[in-house]
């Protein structure tokens, strides 16, 4: 069947609220000027355009629920991998997705037919979580902290969700090439903590211009978004995280398709990405056409201003910690022998530095640093540590699984968090959950929480000299376990998804 034609005998639902004003310019693209046609050479013209995405009047709100023509056409690597029939009518626990046996909805809906509408049951808001940082039976660890967030928001009586995450594209599921096959074993769908999450494949170009990223994955998934719209019973508002590629992609699909987007920052998409031309050209255009962005810091938040946000649809709300899971297990205690103990936690890449809490260790005898992560930099740290007199010293546990942590957070003296840049460090959190204080170079996101003494120290001169110098101070007044657990107690998740939760109906309501 045609993408733009209607099954037959399909009821056209009655337009509400159509925008017949023209869809704002796409970057560098002139406003009333087809996607596409800007002179030749201009370097206002953006990376990349999508077909027909600029031009026009918004089409009919019904082409959200996929019977409208289809401007962004699906790539090939879709219709290969095919639609997996387990994504379809797998909502969150207890959500009426219209395929329970003895549902008399649920026939009309599957030939196509308009839902009767409901005077009487309570508006639910129907989300689309859209990012490919989320954890699937392959990655286990991978972007847990974007799904903490998103789990507690599924918790709400009257939250509708269901998560796209979608995953490069590699034919091959031979171990020997590594994470790439990794990424052909991931399961095109899932349950996840009742939350069904899907895996559509997207084109990823190994090397090469990366304006292009967010356009190809917008191509690549936007035949298996619109099924998903399609199933839904009203039009989500899309929850987008990381601005690039991903934030940019869930912008071109909610255009599209007529439906509100949401960004959330979380660090280098804001600290990085925006330096390089054309992804940061595509950032800008994505801040000034999201209908809000959210901010994990405050110093991110004025770093997206400055990027041409408008600061009253900025929001930051920052990352929370789980104080269940997070906690001084029973009987766990710092050594009452021996020099102290400390920890780092992050992955072994450049941006956490953790080179420099490996060199602030000759400053203070007896300490020892357990170092708690896997990335491609451990060999060139356990180096260091050799050359530098620490090898008995220095401990490299590799990547744990979160459950691990509380023993490791409750056990040292002090968290080291000595980061070139962060957005909200989650271990900062996770640490002060378990009663430890961090101390911490002073980037985004650490003055909002090492407010008070009983969180810990910040090192204003990012240099292993400073950082050791903290440590002692620390260590020479340290706060009770007591105080900084019960100062952690402020930092739960549950005040965050309050606001979120109003957040994202707000902008439901301004759409409907």
């Amino acid at each position: 069947m045609a993408a733009g034609r209607r099954p037959a005998g399909a009821q056209r639902a009655a337009t509400v609220g159509d925008d017949r004003r023209p869809r704002p310019a796409l970057p560098g693209q002139r406003r009333n000027q087809p996607a596409g046609q800007g002179r030749r050479g201009d370097d206002r013209r953006g990376p990349g355009t999508v077909r027909g995405a600029g031009a026009g009047r918004r089409r009919d709100r019904w082409n959200r629920a996929g019977h409208g023509r289809l401007a962004l056409q699906s790539a090939d690597v879709e219709h290969r991998a095919g639609h997996s029939p387990e994504c379809r009518g797998a909502g969150r626990p207890g959500a009426d997705a219209g395929a329970h046996a003895g549902d008399p909805r649920a026939g009309r809906r599957a030939r196509g037919l308009s839902r009767p509408l409901l005077v009487s049951r309570p508006r639910r808001l129907q989300l689309l979580g859209f990012t490919k940082l989320y954890p699937n039976a392959e990655q286990p660890r991978h972007g847990l902290f974007v799904e903490a967030r998103l789990r507690r928001l599924a918790r709400r009586p009257a939250v509708d969700l269901r998560i796209v995450a979608p995953v490069p594209w590699f034919p091959l599921r031979h171990r020997r090439f590594g994470r790439y096959a990794a990424f052909a074993r991931v399961p095109r769908c899932e349950q996840r903590h009742g939350i069904a999450v899907s895996h559509p494949r997207f084109l990823s170009l190994p090397a090469g211009d990366m304006s292009l990223a967010p356009l190809l994955m917008a191509a690549s998934v936007a035949g298996h978004v619109r099924r998903l719209v399609a199933e839904m019973p009203s039009a989500p508002v899309i929850d987008a995280h990381f601005l690039y590629p991903d934030g940019v992609a869930a912008l071109l699909l909610g255009r599209r398709f007529g439906l509100p987007v949401v960004m959330t920052a979380r660090g280098n998409d804001v600290t990085l990405w925006p330096r390089y031309r054309g992804p940061g050209r595509w950032i800008r255009w994505a801040l000034t056409h999201c209908a809000r962005v959210v901010s994990v810091s405050e110093s991110l938040r004025a770093r997206l201003i400055e990027l041409g946000a408008e600061p009253q649809r900025v929001v930051t709300l920052r990352n929370g910690v789980d104080l269940d899971q997070f906690r001084p297990p029973v009987g766990a205690g710092r050594a009452s022998s021996g020099g102290p103990r400390l920890l780092a936690v992050g992955h072994l890449i450049e941006r956490k530095n953790h080179a420099a809490a490996i060199r602030a260790l000759p400053l203070l005898p007896g300490a020892e640093l357990t170092i708690i992560g896997s990335g491609p930099l451990r060999g060139e740290l356990e180096s260091l540590a050799r050359r530098l007199g620490l090898a008995g010293r220095v401990h490299f546990a590799g990547a744990l699984p979160p459950e691990e942590l509380p023993a490791h957070y409750a056990a040292a003296d002090a968290l080291l968090l000595p980061s070139r840049h962060e957005g909200m460090a989650n271990v900062m959190l996770e640490s002060l959950a378990c009663a430890t204080p961090v101390v911490a170079f002073d980037v985004e996101g650490v003055r909002e929480i090492i407010r008070v003494p009983e969180a810990g120290r910040i090192v204003e001169q990012r240099s292993p000299e400073a950082l050791a110098a903290a440590v002692r101070r620390l260590l020479a007044a340290p706060p009770r376990r007591e105080d900084t657990r019960r100062y952690a107690e402020t930092l739960g998740w549950e005040p965050v998804i309050d606001e979120l939760e109003v957040l994202l109906r707000d902008v439901a309501a301004a759409a409907a």
